[in-house]
Order: structure tokens, then C-alpha cells, then sequence
């Protein structure tokens, strides 16, 4: 893309940065409502229905048992926004060790699984490129678990001399045509694709063995 001027080069920039943040923004808002508002009104339905149930020792268990099941939820959700929030990059920290420790984190015990795997020999890489592959990564496995209803999610980190391929693959079902939702996925901007972009990686989405296959190629010397 040739641009006229460098104030309609500015105004381009401008308009991504401003759309990246509105977007990531939004998706912090939709994540607050679905997962936090909805059950803290919920945890207040419980306490209503133990104050009705005030004699009936049975029904007071069996809201309890939900209020700590929703508690934990909350609990839960909690960490993940704030991982979310929290800046990734550590000096003396390796992109390997955060992405295990990610993929550690990020499980749902009973409920969900994500699995690290690397070859190769570490390469070292930029700031930058840490953070935004890293924000993409997390950003995948908080999707398949959300929106594709997966029970495991794979993370597989290969290195050469001058590339760095992440494939993250879910085995999630609840998308019935896979064609048509790596067609949209491909195209969609967002604020993975931005991330991407902005470091010259390139992002394909693909079917896997049972659902989502995403592979991220990164030119390693390319953004040094």
C-alpha cells in the first residue's frame, strides 16, 4: 500500500492502533459481562434462595455446593483476566519456559487440557516478537476453550536456524463447517492478526485432526 504523505501514512497508523485497542477493549468488556456480572447476579440468586430455605437443611446444601461452584468460576476468571493484563516479557525469561508455563496456567482441571511441545534449539527474538506471539498464543486458548467447546488444546513450538513455527490445535466440535469458519478466521482482522502483522509473522488457519488448526510462521532474524 503507497501512501501520499507521511500525515496520510500517520492517520493509517492512527486508525489501526486506535482500532487494536477499541477491540481489545471490547473483548475485555464482553469477557467481564458473560463471565463475571452474570455469575455474581447469580451468587446473589443463591444467597436469596438460602435465606427462603432457612429450614430445610437439604436444599441449603445443594445451593452451597452451587455457590462454590460458581465461586470457583468467578475465582478462575478472574486469573485470566489478569494474566491477560499482566505484562509477559522478563529479562533472563525464555519464550520457551513462558509459553509452558502459559500452557500450564491456562488448563482447566477436569475440564480442559493444553498440552507444550518444542523442537529444535531455542533461538532468541525481540521484545516485541516475545510479547505479541506469546498475546497470540494465550489468545487461541482462551478461544478454543470458549468457542469451540475443545477438551485439549496442543501448543507446539518447532525452531530452526531462522524461523519460529507455532501450530496451536484444538480438538473442539462446535463448529459444523470448518471450511467456512477458517475461510472468516482467515479473513477477519483482529487483534491477532494485527499482533502478526506488526512482526512479519504470517497466520494460517486450517482444519486439524478433529477441529482448529492454527500455524503461526515467524521470520526469527527478520525482527531482531
Amino acid at each position: 500500500m503507497f501512501f501520499k504523505s507521511n500525515s496520510a501514512f500517520d492517520e493509517r497508523v492512527s486508525l489501526k492502533a486506535a482500532d487494536f485497542c477499541e477491540h481489545i477493549i471490547t473483548e475485555m468488556g464482553a469477557e467481564l459481562h458473560d463471565d463475571l456480572i452474570q455469575k455474581l447476579a447469580s451468587l446473589s440468586f443463591h444467597i436469596e434462595r438460602i435465606e427462603r430455605a432457612s429450614a430445610e437443611p437439604a436444599e441449603i446444601l445443594a445451593i452451597v455446593t452451587r455457590l462454590r461452584t460458581d465461586f470457583e468460576t468467578i475465582a478462575q476468571t478472574i486469573r485470566a483476566i489478569s494474566r491477560r493484563l499482566n505484562p509477559v516479557y522478563m529479562s533472563g525469561s525464555t519464550f520457551e519456559s513462558n509459553i509452558a508455563y502459559l500452557c500450564e496456567t491456562m488448563q482447566r482441571p477436569g475440564n480442559g487440557q493444553v498440552i507444550c511441545t518444542s523442537t529444535g534449539h531455542e533461538q532468541p527474538i525481540s521484545q516485541v516478537a516475545f510479547t505479541y506471539l506469546y498475546r497470540i498464543i494465550q489468545e487461541l486458548i482462551h478461544n478454543a476453550f470458549k468457542h469451540s467447546a475443545a477438551w485439549k488444546v496442543d501448543v507446539r513450538l518447532a525452531w530452526t536456524a531462522d524461523t519460529l513455527v507455532v501450530e496451536v490445535e484444538d480438538d473442539g466440535t462446535s463448529h459444523l463447517n470448518l471450511d467456512e469458519v477458517t475461510t472468516i478466521l482467515q479473513t477477519k482482522h483482529n487483534s491477532m492478526s494485527m499482533r502478526s502483522q506488526a512482526i512479519n509473522a504470517t497466520m494460517r488457519f486450517s482444519k486439524g485432526k478433529k477441529g482448529l488448526m492454527v500455524r503461526i510462521e515467524f521470520p526469527i532474524h527478520h525482527h531482531q
